[in-house]
């Protein structure tokens, strides 16, 4: 592999320009023809097999005695297309057409060779087009051929035979269910042939092997009449039975109030596609053909629910009827299982087209801010047929696909329309505090139950971030780097701000951890920026640069023995060093600074680039979440990384960080006997007991009331003490309210009580004795009674127990290998500098002297690591595909659309393996080319074409995200390579089976280190 051209290869594509006049158009011609020599048209999403019926075509010898053929038209399949009116759903019609037809000799009608028809499927170049080169193919070769459909300039699609417009989406008729192909199987078990018209009962009998009885006519019908045939245990009137139970069920009339609407709107939509063809305005006719298609799919997706949705499917009377018979007749109704064989199938594949159907239907998605906008673009397009609301989808579809087609108004797009509604979505979904089913799940079955709704929250704000950070991305990728890098600052200072809106509630911390991770990824965004443009590096990254060259410079001289030159490269190396520690003084007080701003620091920070602040930020950032989701395996993962870095500040911020989720300790006090109660906000527990009331003081005689308040230390869950103070004062009885507990013995007259937050010691005094005792759980509520009189003192105190008491242990642990130095764990799985050295052991080098095999090889295992929880290596790999994704061939972007998936990049496998990468633009196939075979893969298709026009299912439909991917399934099954993706980032590693070799090599090397 060393030896491949990547950058022919990466380069390699080829698109159908449209809307061309002349020569251009011929270039076009000439793409189409290298298009047709690898033969790699697929099926389309809205397709299915149906063969051919000759009695709807044309012969061309027949069309061509009453029309004349214009120059620079295509013969593919049984259409004749006009190159102008070509689009890439008409490309993929026409094919199959060739596949049902057998006619897969493609034939062009060219002006070069003064209007001549010539053979273009081994054509190789415009030389072939002319009138002294190429295959000449005559008018006899071409006059059995059939032809089904014409496509002339004007982009109208017209029956060959009757010349009709044709809807593009009315083959197959949805409302014809005998020729419905999803219903071939019941028309096999009818007719005796998928291809056979409906029977009469006479043909069904007939062909059941009833026979008629010679020159007797039926006195009531009129009919033939029928004597037993060849299977005497079947009576004519079991046959009868049977047909009469497919002729009710094909003669089911499935228009209703819904199909009717879709009708009429692909009317008006065959319209409006008319008109922009006939102007030539090829690419909005595809998003209006494109628009067609899923107006098509949600009436067909109608029929087929009418089919098999209970309670009142259609299909049910006819397996009824069919299984009834058999049953009835103890296995003799019929001759074979053939029916209920027939049904089964017939009903599975009717189940599957509604369910695609549905998934493209024109339906509202209230789930994305760009499914919303689809569904509104779409329904302006319908209604008002203008050429701006159908730019609005074109907008939208390269938005959603990652291409840049028209750029000034996508920008535009996201910038006034999506992006400020992603923005007002995530700061509502962040600020919003607990939800009211939280609250009242919290009040009537307690923390635990409650739980289920943070989760569901915390999901919540994910998908609004998700969509967020897509379309930040979408708009900065529209930017100048220099503006895209302001921009993204902006966006952190506007994030920040954010923290300022999350209510003090029990969402907090999941709404925190949400909002950390937004500023991970804008800080990522900001070091890609400047890793793709040098211009905007920093002074202290040039200087670094700078330096390394020196080194290289210093080496040069002594392995050429020029000691002197070494001297003075060591001088200047010296010179550049003060330099840099110069620099890195300003940004890191620039860093340290109250008074320089968030976006002054941030500056900083991406002046200071990638290192290991870096990894020390993400380890952090990784524990966080850890801490907030109560993930101990995760937190011992960040923090034994920490340790390893002796990122002592961290740690203490963690250990803060816990101790804040705890819960709170208080006191209050009262005298003679009463109650008090309280809450904190905690999702440990802890309880006391002793003697004592807390802290606090009440006295007074007679009758009244006095009242105490106490305040918790911190929210949340965790382990720790907190403290908080109630008073209160009156006569008599009377009673102080607060949280906390406490036992205690005082003395005093008279009744009256307090309380305060959390547990803890306190002392009281008066007359009196008496005890109490206290308990606090989970959110940090406990109560305490306590009664008595003469005089005492005494103090309680409670211990937090559970999760939260196990990750203090983590953290204790970690802040202590910290003290020693990093060294708790030794040089091990945790430690980057272990991981360096178990590198450097293993492949002989650092990274900077690896093959690309190796270097993918070393990131896949990092990844790995990573994705089981090592989140040190799991950091280690993603640094290092940030610093390598534009030139190592193994790295691409993950697909973003469907995250729940794993996908890989063909483009990616095309550039590791022997296969080379080929995108068509114009039909939105890849061929992939290698290994003595041609796979052709169609966008949004389940469906795979080898270079002999085979098909073969894929587990999954391929899809494009500025290149085209494939489930990770099928990659493995056609090119053995799978998809490794990278903690923290939204970069993945295409793994051939050499590298996941190399790569699990390594990690039992660092497992036996």
């Amino acid at each position: 592999m060393g030896d491949k051209d990547y950058k022919v290869r990466k380069d390699t594509r080829y698109r159908i320009k449209k809307n061309k006049k002349g020569f251009d158009k011929l270039l076009a011609a000439l793409v189409l023809v290298a298009t047709l020599i690898l033969g790699i048209i697929a099926v389309p999403q809205l397709r299915s097999f149906a063969a051919f019926d000759p009695s709807t075509a044309i012969k061309y010898k027949d069309y061509r005695a009453t029309h004349d053929i214009e120059n620079s038209t295509l013969f593919i399949g049984t259409y004749l297309i006009a190159l102008s009116a070509l689009t890439d759903d008409l490309f993929a019609e026409a094919d199959e057409s060739a596949s049902e037809s057998e006619q897969t000799t493609r034939y062009y009608y060219s002006e070069l060779a003064g209007g001549a028809w010539r053979n273009i499927t081994d054509a190789a170049g415009l030389k072939d087009l002319g009138p002294e080169s190429g295959v000449a193919a005559t008018e006899e070769e071409l006059a059995e051929l059939y032809i089904t459909k014409v496509v002339g300039a004007d982009g109208v699609m017209l029956d060959a035979k009757t010349g009709s417009v044709v809807g593009g989406f009315d083959d197959p008729d949805p409302y014809d269910l005998y020729h419905l192909p999803e219903l071939s199987a019941l028309r096999k078990a009818y007719a005796g042939d998928e291809n056979a018209e409906e029977p009469s009962l006479a043909d069904f009998l007939k062909m059941r092997g009833q026979r008629v009885v010679s020159g007797i006519r039926s006195l009531f019908g009129g009919g033939d009449i029928y004597e037993e045939g060849d299977n005497a245990e079947r009576s004519v009137d079991m046959d009868t039975y049977v047909y009469n139970a497919f002729y009710d069920f094909f003669d089911n009339d499935v228009h209703n109030d819904l199909t009717d609407l879709c009708d009429s709107r692909l009317a008006t939509l065959q319209e409006l596609y008319n008109s922009l063809m006939a102007n030539g305005d090829n690419e909005r006719a595809e998003v209006v053909y494109n628009l067609m298609g899923k107006v098509d799919s949600t009436r067909r997706a109608e029929v087929f629910r009418q089919l098999i949705q209970e309670p009142e499917a259609l299909m049910t009377p006819l397996g009824d009827k069919l299984l009834e018979g058999v049953g009835f007749y103890s296995g003799t109704f019929v001759t074979s299982i053939s029916e209920t064989e027939g049904f089964s199938s017939a009903e599975e594949s009717a189940s599957n087209a509604y369910y695609d159907h549905l998934s493209n239907s024109l339906i509202e998605d209230g789930e994305t801010i760009l499914g919303r906008y689809e569904y509104d673009f779409s329904m302006s397009v319908i209604e008002s047929s203008s050429k701006d609301a159908v730019d609005g989808l074109m907008d939208l579809y390269n938005i959603r696909d990652g291409l840049i087609a028209n750029q000034s108004s996508e920008y535009t797009r996201i910038e006034s329309v999506f992006l400020p509604e992603a923005d007002t979505l995530y700061k509502s979904a962040i600020s919003s505090g607990v939800s009211e089913e939280y609250t009242t799940a919290l009040r009537s079955s307690g923390a635990v139950a409650a739980e289920s709704y943070l989760t569901a929250q915390y999901d919540d704000m994910e998908a609004a971030r998700s969509e967020l950070e897509f379309l930040i991305d979408a708009k900065r990728k529209r930017m100048e780097p220099a503006e895209a890098l302001d921009f993204i600052f902006d966006r952190i200072d506007w994030t920040t701000e954010l923290y300022d809106w999350i209510k003090i509630d029990n969402a907090k911390a999941n709404c925190t951890i949400v909002n950390d991770e937004h500023i991970e990824w804008l800080r990522d965004v900001v070091e890609q920026i400047l890793a793709e443009n040098e211009s905007l590096r920093s002074d202290l990254q040039n200087l670094q640069s700078e330096m390394n060259e020196l080194e290289e410079e210093k080496q040069g001289c002594l392995d050429n023995n020029d000691l002197q030159g070494a001297k003075q490269k060591e001088a200047e190396i010296e010179e550049v060093k003060k330099k840099i520690t110069d620099e890195t003084d300003k940004l890191n007080a620039i860093l340290n600074s109250e008074n320089a701003s968030t976006r002054e620091k941030e500056q900083a920070r991406a002046a200071m680039g990638a290192g290991e602040d870096k990894l020390i930020d993400s380890l952090y950032n990784s524990a966080v979440s850890a801490l907030g989701g109560g993930d101990t395996t995760k937190l011992e993962a960040a923090v034994s990384g920490l340790a390893a870095l002796g990122a002592k500040d961290a740690l203490a911020k963690l250990q803060d960080k816990l101790s804040s989720m705890s819960g709170g300790s208080g006191s209050g006090s009262g005298s003679g006997s009463g109650s008090g109660s309280g809450s904190g906000s905690s999702s440990g527990s802890g309880s006391g007991t002793g003697d004592g009331s807390g802290s606090g003081s009440g006295s007074g005689t007679g009758d009244g009331s006095g009242s105490g308040s106490g305040s918790s230390s911190g929210s949340g869950s965790g382990t720790g003490d907190g403290s908080g103070s109630g008073s209160g004062s009156g006569t008599g009885d009377g009673s102080g309210s607060g949280s906390g507990s406490g036992t205690g013995d005082g003395s005093g007259s008279g009744d009256g009580s307090g309380s305060g937050s959390g547990s803890g010691t306190g002392s009281g005094s008066g007359t009196g004795d008496g005890s109490g005792s206290g308990s606090g759980s989970g959110t940090g509520s406990g109560s305490g009674s306590g009664s008595g009189s003469s005089s005492g003192s005494g103090s309680g105190s409670g211990e937090d127990s559970g999760n939260n008491a196990l990750m203090k242990n983590i953290l204790d642990k970690a802040a202590a290998d910290a003290d020693d130095g990093g060294t708790g764990n030794g040089i091990d799985l945790y430690s980057v500098n272990g991981l360096d050295a178990a590198l450097d052991d293993f492949f002989g080098g650092p990274l900077s002297s690896l093959s690309d095999e190796d270097l993918a090889a070393v990131i896949t295992a990092f990844s790995m690591l990573g994705n089981d929880g090592n989140t040190v290596a799991g950091a280690y790999a993603a640094q290092v595909a940030r610093a390598h994704l534009n030139d190592l061939f193994y790295l691409y972007d993950q697909y973003m659309a469907d995250r729940n998936t794993e996908y890989v990049s063909l483009k990616a496998i095309g550039d590791v393996t022997i296969y080379r990468y080929i995108y068509y633009g114009s039909t939105e196939e890849t061929t992939m080319t290698g290994n003595g075979s041609n796979l052709t893969f169609l966008s949004g298709s389940d469906v795979v074409k080898n270079a002999d026009g085979q098909r073969r299912s894929l587990t999954g439909k391929a899809v494009r995200q500025t290149v085209t991917y494939i489930r990770e399934k099928d990659a493995l099954t056609y090119f053995s390579c799978e998809e490794e993706p990278i903690p923290q980032t939204q970069i993945a590693v295409c793994v051939t089976s050499d590298v996941k070799a190399r790569a699990l090599e390594f990690i039992a090397f660092l497992n036996n280190s």
